[in-house]
């Protein structure tokens, strides 16, 4: 739309130019009419004065119209004119008209004008324009053309000059953390960088003549008495080179009250385009002739005498945009005098950055007043939990060294000598984590080790399991509590046998809860006594107990010492994950995980990516207990399971008079080195669960002594 405008107005402006010239011959016409039009007529010039008030705008004005020649049909005049504007704006308009009885109801007439107009700014434009005209007593129509001075000017300037600052905040490499208080902390550079801009700014502000035209068409309305009313409907459309153009419809009405008194108003569609959308006004028109008089003067203001055709043709003003039309332009800024400086200021500080806090430190080799700060650590694991409070996270330093305060002291061959009994919410742990900050950890260099001497009955606190077994855990855990990264072990105990019970390395009894955890993590527990189990949990009719135990490195020696057992009896959604680490167990009638979970509803057992070795005879891998179980969820993947003794079960299932088990058991590595022996064996009578072929096809199977062993049995 935009290009076929500009071709428009271009065309236009080549035909309203030439126009300009092909008029010219047309006021030769005087000339050639004298010889058929020669009868003398008095030549009366008309000098007017008017006003016009618009918006916030006001003009006055005066224009003589001076006839050159004239005959009964013809007029050629000279048509000055002079306004004067507010803001000091004025204009000087001289032009030339010709008008000629077309017929005995029709004048025709054309005219070229030159325009100056001084700006309220004051600037000088100038213009040429042209116009053609026709009218009768009732109708007429006229059209214009204005081609102005299009080359801005400025109005107007002004400097500014903007400062913007924006601060970067950057971090220097943080220094090793460290402890201090119950926190790790470290300490890092804080780098503030400060950037300065200052812009200097020149703006601008240009006006310009605009090119454009206007036309209207209108007429007398017919009342037979009355002052003479014309009205009129007319479009402009004006081409403005410093932004949008001007085009709209227009209106005007004249009201004379006598041949020398006109009352008039105009409208405009734009407000913009005269600073105004309307203008009201009068003028008076006085005939300069030697007839003038009184009389005269008083038919001329209110005789309500309408003028004939003849009286039109000498005396009508040219009706046409005396205004050389300018437009301002926005605000602009003249880049090639932009200036700009830029200053970059640094600032250094240290500050120090919490990266763990709640903690209470223990360090066996600590002497002097304690507090659970990494200043004045516990000398004992025990002391420490009992005063922990809120900083319930309780790290142990090794201890057989030089109490320092900070990881790489040597273990010394040092061990805590003591039983540990966790209190609700606590994690017992030799590292720390963190993910904010770049995320990092902070911890001891070895596991510490808890291995106590002193015999159970001294002091001990012991814990019945199941319904006949009696254990002394070196660690005993409440709900809620995690123990990571520490060495557990009994080796330190002797006279230990059935008739009294055993040990364990980490014990926890949440029989009865409800949604409580338990979590043990990158632990090596070892154990070495009859019946002495690395780890115990109790979870008997519990409700929605979650435990997870986690890359745990467990050895058993003693016989009758399984690795990990999970009482889950009459249980309700009880959830087991088991992932990573090693189990070993080199003591005979052992099981290196054992799930007691009769009578449970809704249990999941979770095992994977771990390996399970056991070294003597009538053991088992991983052993299950589902009778009478209800939906259980059993998953085993990427597990290892050796068997070096005879009487061997790399899983062990008794599912019987169970409803709903769900069973993935793929992924696994059986290694069965002894007689009478299975990879997997199941006892089932559970409809849609355990297939024997699916189970050999998913699993890995190296049987040493195919004749007395098998891979998978599933009976009945």
């Amino acid at each position: 739309m935009k290009l076929l405008k500009g071709v428009a107005m271009k065309t236009t402006k080549i035909l309203s130019r030439g126009s300009l010239f092909l008029m010219i011959p047309f006021f030769l016409l005087p000339i050639a009419a004298t010889a058929a039009d020669t009868a003398a007529v008095e030549k009366t010039s008309y000098l007017s004065f008017g006003t016009r008030l618009g918006e916030e705008t006001v003009e006055g004005y005066t224009d003589l119209i001076y006839p050159l020649f004239a005959t009964p049909s013809n007029t050629f005049f000279f048509n000055p004119r002079f306004s004067l504007k507010d803001e000091g704006a004025n204009e000087a308009n001289i032009g030339l008209g010709y008008r000629r009885k077309l017929t005995g109801w029709l004048v025709g007439g054309t005219n070229v004008y030159f325009d100056s107009r001084e700006s309220e700014h004051g600037n000088r434009f100038n213009q040429w324009g042209a116009g053609l005209e026709f009218f009768s007593e009732y109708v007429d129509v006229r059209a214009n053309y204005y081609d102005a001075d299009n080359d801005k000017e400025r109005i107007g300037d002004y400097s500014q000059q903007v400062t913007e600052t924006s601060t970067q905040v950057s971090y220097g490499n943080g220094g090793q953390p460290f402890a201090t208080g119950h926190e790790v902390v470290s300490e890092r550079t804080r780098i503030e960088r400060t950037t300065t801009k200052v812009t200097g700014s020149f703006f601008e502000q240009f006006e310009a003549g605009m090119d454009g035209w206007d036309a209207e068409i209108g007429g007398k309305l017919p009342l037979p008495k009355g002052p003479e009313i014309r009205l009129f409907a007319g479009y402009y459309d004006y081409d403005n080179t410093l932004g949008d153009d001007f085009s709209g419809g227009k209106g005007r009405l004249e009201v004379k009250t006598g041949s020398w008194l006109s009352l008039d108003a105009e409208v405009f569609e734009d407000e913009d385009f005269n600073d105004t959308s309307y203008f009201v006004g009068f003028r008076l028109q006085v005939p300069l002739s030697s007839a003038l008089s009184w009389q005269g003067l008083k038919e001329g203001l209110f005789s309500g005498q309408h003028r004939d055709l003849d009286r039109r043709m000498r005396s009508e003003m040219v009706v046409r945009d005396v205004r050389v039309q300018t437009e301002d332009s926005d605000w602009q800024e003249d880049l090639s005098r932009r200036q700009v400086k830029s200053s970059v200021s640094e600032k250094k500080t240290k500050e120090r950055v919490v990266l763990a806090d709640h903690i209470t430190f223990v360090d066996g080799d600590t002497s002097g007043p304690e507090d659970g700060t990494n200043e004045n650590p516990y000398s004992s694991i025990q002391a420490g939990v009992d005063n922990a409070g809120a900083n319930n996270t309780i790290f142990v330093y090794e201890t057989g060294g030089t109490a320092t305060g900070k990881p790489g002291a040597g273990d010394g061959g040092g061990f805590y000598d003591e039983q540990v009994v966790l209190q609700e919410g606590q994690t017992l742990t030799s590292t720390v984590s963190w993910t904010s900050h770049g995320g990092g950890s902070y911890q001891t260099t070895n596991l510490p080790i808890i291995r106590p001497t002193t015999e159970p009955g001294s002091g001990w606190q012991t814990y019945t399991f199941g319904v006949w077994n009696t254990t002394a855990p070196v660690v005993a855990m409440a709900a809620e509590t995690t123990v990571r990264r520490m060495a557990v072990d009994t080796i330190g105990l002797t006279g230990f046998g059935p008739d009294w019970g055993a040990t364990s390395g980490l014990y926890a009894n949440i029989n009865d809860s409800q949604n409580a955890g338990l979590r043990a993590e990158e632990n090596q527990i070892t154990t070495n006594q009859y019946g002495s189990i690395g780890i115990v949990f109790d979870t008997n009719v519990a409700q929605g107990s979650h435990i997870d135990l986690r890359a745990n490195s467990i050895v058993t020696s003693g016989e009758i010492a399984d690795a990990i057992v999970v009482d889950a009896l009459s249980s309700n959604a009880v959830t087991l994950n088991i992932s990573g680490g090693e189990i070993t167990t080199e003591g005979p009638d052992v099981w290196g995980i054992s799930l007691y979970a009769d009578n449970s509803k809704a249990i999941t057992f979770n095992v994977s990516d771990g390996a399970i070795t056991t070294q003597r005879n009538i053991s088992r891998g991983i052993s299950i207990e589902l009778e009478d179980a209800e939906t259980a969820t059993i998953n085993i993947a990427n597990e290892t399971i050796t068997g070096q003794g005879d009487d061997f079960s790399g899983i062990r299932v008794n599912a019987l008079d169970s409803t709903a088990v769900n069973d993935t058991i793929a992924g696994n590595v059986f290694n069965v080195e002894g007689a009478d022996s299975w990879g997997i064996y199941v006892g089932n009578d559970t409809a849609n669960s355990f297939d024997q072929a699916g189970l050999e096809a998913d699993n890995t199977f190296s049987i040493t002594d195919p004749a007395t062993s098998v891979k998978v049995e599933v009976t009945p």
